[in-house]
């Protein structure tokens, strides 16, 4: 395991945490369970914080 792409998942893991940790303290709840946050752009940085994470930990797995 290269410690330059775990630093980047462990990077990338708390950039996730912090973004929604701001969206559920602002309290932008609302609907039903299935529509749990409103579209907006904290809610659009979670999603891109979660994408940027999923693909730092792909790249943590790859054996190269």
């Amino acid at each position: 395991m290269r410690t330059d792409k775990l630093t980047t998942a462990i990077t990338e893991a708390r950039r996730f945490l912090d973004r929604a940790s701001d969206l559920e303290m602002r309290g932008e709840r609302w609907g039903t369970k299935a529509e749990m946050f409103q579209h907006s752009p904290k809610t659009a940085a979670v999603r891109r914080a979660s994408l940027d994470l999923t693909r730092a930990l792909a790249a943590l797995r790859s054996p190269k």
